[in-house]
């Protein structure tokens, strides 16, 4: 692979349109609150490159936080983000702010309730339809609320979840058609669950349950652009469940990762053609920290395997798939003293051999990967070429 490969070295605001990429591909895999890693979360995507860097929030407007882009395709873009200061005129809120190709629009608040809101994700559709969704809490509970975006407007915002319990950390994704799935964890009593909601193209539906266990936590969506899902996430004591979605009902969770080999953490998903899929998770073996994989054919997961077998320690995975279910997943290993970002390949039947993706003398953390549907990837990090100035790291498989 290494042939085919090539460094880049970046302007630390110049890679956001490589990390968006995931989200035109329709993966899901994104550093996205799983509890019990311990490498920091990545830090949010910059401005996209190409050009200098503009701002796209309102002037005059303080804190805004932890912004996701979604990509239609066909260079359309929408970014969504927190207001999190108390400061008039700036409350607690959700903007958005749309691309069209050519040029920013101006930004739009999306969310104006009277309510503190958090977590906000995007997913966008080839149309150019997008649907934002964020935790809203209010003095009672959280809950979740979405908002869809035409074409040309944002709608109302409103709440997609049974107005019970306490609930948090959405993810969505959405297919070809303008159609979408929400997954999320909520707190019910001593019973902690994952539910999903669909929306149809025109409504959303009830909400429900998805997962079987007492304590499921922190899920991950992926979609294969035709109306299909799979979704994952932590069961009590450290397994890992799973349900599909065939664009109508979910199925019943299966156990994809038991708890007997240890406890996972660091979930992460993708989805490609065909309804294929494969999750990724960081696992604690006796000392070890390893990293698995599991692979859905469309039918059923298939056995939980090793995809890197080095003697240290390994992180914070991500995972890309394309159209014909090739894959990429990066991790974050500590090699010694220094940290550096390694790298492993699917063919679409088997995984290869792990190897280091960058320069083993200099420090590198925060792997992301995207992929096309051609097969095509872009790995990023952040390197320390010298003592504390970080600069973007880029390495491309074509």
């Amino acid at each position: 692979m290494s042939s085919r490969a090539t460094i880049e070295y970046l302007p630390v605001l110049c890679i956001a349109a490589l990390l968006a990429l995931a989200a035109s591909c329709g993966n899901g895999g994104s550093a996205d609150g799983n509890s019990g890693g311990i490498i920091p979360p990545p830090p949010p995507p910059p401005p996209p490159a190409g050009g200098p860097a503009v701002r796209i929030s309102s002037t005059g407007i303080i804190n805004a936080t932890d912004p996701r882009v979604a990509l239609d395709g066909d260079g359309g873009a929408v970014v969504v983000w927190c207001h999190g200061s108390n400061l008039p005129p700036d409350g607690p809120d959700v903007w958005a702010n749309h691309h069209n190709g050519t040029s920013w629009g101006a930004a739009e608040m999306i969310e104006s309730d009277a309510v503190t809101p958090g977590y906000a994700r995007v997913a966008m559709d080839a149309s150019g339809q997008a649907i934002a969704v964020w935790q809203r809490c209010d003095t009672a509970r959280c809950g979740i609320a979405a908002n869809h975006y035409n074409g040309t407007s944002w709608g109302a915002a409103e709440a997609i979840d049974d107005g019970t319990g306490t609930v948090g950390g959405p993810q969505i994704a959405m297919d070809g058609s303008g159609q979408a799935v929400v997954v999320w964890e909520q707190h019910e009593g001593a019973q902690q669950n994952i539910r999903a909601n669909h929306y149809n193209g025109t409504s959303w539906g009830a909400s429900e349950t998805i997962s079987a266990g007492s304590l499921a936590r922190n899920p991950q969506i992926a979609g294969d652009g035709s109306g299909r899902a799979v979704a994952v996430w932590l069961r009590q004591g450290g397994g890992i469940g799973a349900s599909r979605f065939d664009g109508a009902s979910w199925a019943a969770e299966e156990v994809i990762e038991p708890t007997d080999s240890g406890s996972s953490f660091q979930l992460e998903v993708a989805m490609g053609g065909s309804g294929r899929a494969i999750a990724v998770w960081q696992q604690v073996e006796g000392t070890d920290w390893n990293i698995r994989d599991s692979r859905f054919y469309g039918s059923a997961w298939g056995a939980a395997e090793l995809i890197e077998t080095s003697d240290s320690n390994a992180y914070n995975p991500q995972i890309a798939m394309d159209g014909s279910g090739r894959a990429f997943a990066v991790w974050w290993q500590l090699d010694g003293t220094l940290g550096n970002i390694w790298v492993n390949r699917f063919n679409g039947s088997s995984w290869g051999a792990a190897e280091a993706l960058d320069d083993a003398n200099v420090y590198t953390s925060y792997p992301h990967i995207a992929m096309d549907d051609s097969g095509r990837a872009v790995a990023v990090g952040v390197q320390e070429q010298s003592y504390n100035r970080p600069q973007r790291w880029a390495k491309r498989y074509e």
